[in-house]
């Protein structure tokens, strides 16, 4: 759903939730849906670096390729490869901090 997504800057509210979902859905399948929970509430500043550079265009490409390498790297099997992808997903908006910070100055100190 989040591919249909891609390209609809009007959607970006769904994308977000379906974003949401999709770590959710990965918690739960590894049997950690409590730790998904605390996850989600020790991590509110990430949560807003990620909804302050998820408006941009290559941000949601981003995003729908690291599900999709994550999703390919468990339909084959292949638990390093997956573990891999998930990392790389993860450090991307840390990555873009400072980047995140240059267009969002009136947000940081």
């Amino acid at each position: 759903m989040q591919e249909a997504l891609v390209d609809e800057p009007d959607q970006i509210e769904l994308f977000r939730e379906l974003d949401e979902s999709f770590h959710e859905a990965l918690f739960i399948a590894a049997g950690h849906e409590a730790m998904h929970r605390l996850v989600i509430e020790q991590s509110s500043q990430m949560a807003r670096l990620r909804t302050l550079d998820l408006p941009r265009s290559d941000k949601l490409h981003s995003v729908v390729a690291g599900h999709r390498a994550v999703v390919d790297r468990i339909q084959a099997g292949d638990r390093q490869g997956a573990t891999d992808a998930m990392r790389a997903h993860l450090s991307g908006t840390i990555g873009r901090l400072p980047d995140i910070k240059d267009a969002n100055r009136d947000y940081f100190t």
